[in-house]
C-alpha cells in the first residue's frame, strides 16, 4: 500500500471513530431492502464484510466532517476554478479504497464543491456571471435568514424540523457517479455543494447553527443527502448503467404518459428511504398526540395522513410532471371554507388514488418501505 492510500485510510479512520450515531430502532429486525439503509442489516453487514466498517458509518463519517466544512470560512474562500465552470472544489477525500455491494473495488473521491447556486447548474462563461450569480442567490439567501430572524425576536422561532428544510433548499445539492474509458472502470466520485455563502450570510447561518437543536436536525438532513449518493456509489446497478454508456439517471415513461424518474431500479431503494427518513424526522419531532396520528396515518394507508405529515411525501405528488396533484391540490386549498375537515380529507385521498404516481412500482415501494421502517420500531 502507498503511503498515500495509507494515509487516506487512516484519515477515513479517524472520522469513523467520530461518527458512531445512536439508533431511533429495535433490534429485532431482519436483513432486507424493504427497509431503509439504516435499518437493513443485509446492507450493513455486506458492506462491512468488504469494507471492514458499515455502510452508516461511513455515511456519518461524511456528513460530520461535510457539515464542519460548511461552518468553516476557508471554505467559502477557495478560489473559482474555471475548468470546473468557476466553482471552488475541496478535495475531502481522493482515491478512497472500498468496494461495491458486489464486492467490485471503485477508488472513491469525496469533492464538495463551492457553488454558485443550490441547482448544479454550473454554466457560467465568465468569471463575473458566475460571481454575479452567486450575488443573487446570496441575496434571496438573506432575504430568508432575515425572515428567519425576524420570527425568533417575534417569538415565534421556527421548529429544528421546519429550520432544516428551510436550509437544506437554500444550501446543499448532491450527485455521484462512475468514470469509465472505453469500457474500463476508472474512478468513482461523490460531489456535495454549498452555495457559495457570503460573509454576511455565513454568520447569520454560523449563528443559528450555534443552538444545538438546529444543528442537530441540519446535520441529520446532511446525513439524508450524503447517504443517499454514497448508496448510488455501491449499489451495482449505477456501476452497470453507466458502464453501459448510460445516463446516470433519467426517466421513464409512466402508463398515464407523465415521465419521471422515481421508477427507475437506481431511484427505487434511494427515494423510497428519502421519503420513510422525512416521515421518521416529523414523527420524531411531534408531540405525543400528533405521533399517535402518524402511527394510525400508516398503520391504515391513509393517504390524507400522509399527505398531511410530511413535506416530502407532499412535495413529491406537486412535482409530478402533468401537474394534476398540484392543480388539485391548489384548488382545494382555495375553495377549504366549503369544506368539513372529513370532506377534505376524502378529496386528498381521491386525489393520491388520481395521481398518475398511483399503482407505480416507486409508490409501492414507499408504503412497504414505511410500513417495514414504524414496524421494525415497534411503532404499529
Amino acid at each position: 500500500m502507498s503511503k498515500r492510500n495509507a494515509n487516506i485510510l487512516l484519515g477515513l479512520a479517524g472520522l469513523l471513530a467520530l461518527s458512531q450515531k445512536p439508533s431511533k430502532k429495535t433490534n429485532n429486525r431482519v436483513g432486507s431492502m424493504a427497509r431503509i439503509f439504516q435499518d437493513s442489516d443485509r446492507l450493513q453487514e455486506r458492506f462491512k464484510e468488504f469494507n471492514g466498517f458499515t455502510f452508516s458509518e461511513m455515511a456519518w463519517a461524511l456528513t460530520d466532517s461535510i457539515f464542519d466544512l460548511s461552518l468553516n470560512d476557508e471554505f467559502y474562500e477557495i478560489a473559482s476554478d474555471s475548468n470546473y465552470n468557476f466553482v471552488g472544489i475541496w478535495e475531502l477525500l481522493q482515491n478512497v479504497d472500498i468496494k461495491n455491494l458486489a464486492g467490485k473495488q471503485l477508488y472513491v473521491d469525496v469533492r464538495v464543491i463551492k457553488n454558485g447556486d443550490a441547482s448544479h447548474q454550473r454554466n457560467s462563461e465568465t468569471q463575473e456571471e458566475y460571481d454575479e450569480t452567486s450575488r443573487v442567490w446570496n441575496e434571496f439567501f438573506f432575504d430568508y435568514l432575515q425572515e428567519i430572524y425576524a420570527n425568533i425576536e417575534a417569538g415565534n422561532s421556527p421548529t429544528p424540523i421546519e429550520l432544516s428544510k428551510g436550509l437544506i433548499n437554500y444550501l446543499l445539492t448532491g450527485g455521484a457517479g462512475h468514470s469509465f474509458t472505453n469500457k474500463k472502470y476508472e474512478s468513482s466520485s461523490i460531489h456535495i455543494g454549498f452555495s457559495n455563502l457570503d460573509k454576511r450570510n455565513l454568520r447569520l447561518y454560523k449563528q443559528l447553527m450555534s443552538i444545538e437543536s438546529y444543528s442537530e436536525e441540519l446535520k441529520e438532513s446532511f446525513y439524508r443527502i450524503i447517504e443517499h449518493e454514497l448508496y448510488h456509489i455501491v449499489d451495482p446497478e449505477l456501476l452497470k448503467r453507466m458502464n453501459q454508456g448510460k445516463k446516470p439517471s433519467g426517466t421513464v415513461l409512466l402508463e398515464a404518459g407523465t415521465r419521471e424518474y422515481y421508477n427507475m431500479r437506481i431511484e427505487l431503494d434511494t427515494n423510497a428511504n428519502d421519503i420513510v427518513l422525512d416521515f421518521l424526522s416529523v414523527f420524531y419531532n411531534s408531540d405525543p398526540a400528533f405521533q399517535a396520528k402518524i402511527i394510525e396515518y400508516v398503520r391504515n394507508e391513509d393517504y390524507a395522513g400522509l399527505v398531511i405529515t410530511s413535506p416530502e411525501f407532499r412535495s413529491r405528488f406537486k412535482m409530478e410532471e402533468s401537474g394534476q396533484f398540484e392543480r388539485e391540490f391548489n384548488t382545494l386549498s382555495d375553495h377549504i371554507s366549503k369544506y368539513t375537515g372529513d370532506e377534505v380529507n376524502q378529496e386528498l385521498r381521491n386525489m393520491v388514488k388520481r395521481s398518475p404516481y398511483y399503482n407505480t412500482r416507486f409508490f409501492k415501494k414507499w408504503m412497504k418501505m414505511l410500513r417495514t421502517a414504524f414496524n421494525d420500531r415497534g411503532l404499529l
